[in-house]
């Protein structure tokens, strides 16, 4: 159900000046953003993510980590780690102590490794400028909304992108429903050399764990 939560989960009024220019500048800024992750090899980022039920006026709340190298990821959170090497992926669950190992599609992909979300814009969906606004951490940034062509699971992503730096500061994916989830990016570590083996489960670190193979 968090995976779910994590993928799944502001509008501002349009004023004379964002309209003049909005045909242009959001896909500017969405390639910028972009290129900074691409012209890196590897990289960690460093976010808090909120996860909210709207209806029932609930809210969960937790830091996490995501080491990229390419296609290559690994995250931690308090309630699940993953890995994906390129072709195998690894979901370690904490509570119940099992992991499940598949071949992933880009799909399920795209439910792990939030960063996927920072390239949506490239294919199926369509995206609008919004505004500035400072986010939580009161980092000026421009605001880039995303909707999907095709009605899905998700009505929007907003993203909060800095002005300075071109990279993202805030994601919010709010999905059909009442689930909104909230991405707060604290710190990225470019450049980074990470061990090939950080994106493969280690099974003498889990001893005891329950290996649920689904490929």
């Amino acid at each position: 159900m968090m995976l779910k939560k994590i993928t799944f989960s502001i509008l501002l009024i349009f004023s004379l000046l964002t309209t003049a220019h909005s045909q242009e500048s959001p896909k500017k800024l969405l390639d910028k953003m972009a290129s900074g992750f691409e012209k890196s090899k590897s990289y960690t980022i460093h976010f808090t993510m909120n996860v909210k039920e709207i209806m029932q006026r609930s809210a969960e709340s937790f830091d996490a980590k995501i080491e990229v190298s390419g296609e290559r990821f690994h995250l931690a959170t308090p309630d699940i780690e993953a890995w994906f090497n390129g072709e195998t992926q690894w979901v370690l669950m904490r509570q119940s102590d099992e992991v499940n190992i598949s071949v992933p599609t880009k799909e399920e992909l795209r439910q792990t490794n939030p960063v996927q979300i920072l390239n949506s814009y490239k294919k199926g969906y369509t995206y609008s400028y919004i505004g500035e606004r400072n986010d939580t951490k009161g980092r000026a940034s421009f605001v880039v909304e995303l909707k999907p062509e095709k009605p899905g699971d998700i009505e929007y992503i907003t993203l909060l992108i800095d002005k300075k730096s071109g990279a993202p500061n805030s994601i919010v994916i709010r999905q059909k429903g009442s689930f909104e989830t909230h991405i707060h990016i604290n710190k990225i570590q470019n450049d980074q050399s990470i061990p090939g083996n950080t994106f493969v489960f280690d099974k003498s670190k889990h001893l005891g764990v329950e290996i649920i193979d689904l490929r």
